[in-house]
């Protein structure tokens, strides 16, 4: 329930705007109509009650969406993209990871930074795509059965690069003598001969997988 003086996001009325929200201040309250004033800016709204969505305190980041205060759309596209411009490009929502693609190389990927995540639940550490790797080899070892990780997105998202972080950690962790990190190389060897086949350019993505991949290991 929006009052006077509470920040609020509201749709933006310009679809061809890249900020799909626009934040802004219940100047008024009539009924179940809202007057809201854009911040930075004289333009109000006059909006009904459920189409707006309380903010965030200002300069709440948090590593995880649900330790929001306020959880909504625009709430976690905001708290997602702060943490991009921080070059965090991992977030989690519960036991989901969010992965942003950068579109560059950073150096969040290591052995060292391998160690940071090894024995430890989702959540004990900063969110990693090794943390669901990590998971997910744990529940292998306690449960003796089977384990899926689904990489998901779309076109240039960046699931191919996920995929290959994935499995270097998986090799990593579960390697007791050499060759384990060359099962995996094996293995990544297969993609420019899948992509021979089903890859195109798109106006999003240069390689562009136009399939679905299944690997098993």
């Amino acid at each position: 329930m929006s009052a006077p003086g509470d920040s609020v996001w509201i749709k933006n009325p310009d679809s061809k705007s890249s900020d799909s929200f626009l934040l802004g201040v219940v100047d008024e309250s009539e009924g179940d109509s809202r007057q809201v004033k854009l911040k930075g800016s004289s333009v109000q709204h006059k909006l009904r009650k459920e189409d707006l969505f309380l903010a965030n305190p200002d300069g709440l980041v948090t590593p995880d969406n649900t330790m929001l205060i306020h959880l909504s759309e625009p709430t976690i596209l905001e708290n997602v993209q702060q943490r991009f411009k921080q070059k965090e490009i991992y977030t989690l929502t519960g036991t989901i990871l969010l992965a942003m693609n950068p579109f560059q190389l950073l150096p969040i990927y290591s052995d060292e930074k391998k160690a940071d995540y090894k024995g430890k639940r989702m959540g004990q550490a900063p969110p990693h795509v090794y943390s669901v790797a990590e998971c997910a080899y744990q529940s292998l070892s306690k449960m003796q059965k089977s384990q899926s990780v689904l990489v998901s997105g779309e076109s240039g998202a960046g699931k191919t690069e996920t995929n290959k972080a994935l499995m270097y950690y998986l090799a990593w962790r579960s390697k007791n003598s050499g060759g384990q990190r060359d099962l995996a190389e094996v293995i990544l060897q297969s993609n420019p001969v899948l992509e021979a086949f089903g890859n195109a350019k798109t106006s999003r993505n240069n390689n562009s997988s136009r399939f679905g991949k299944f690997i098993k290991i």
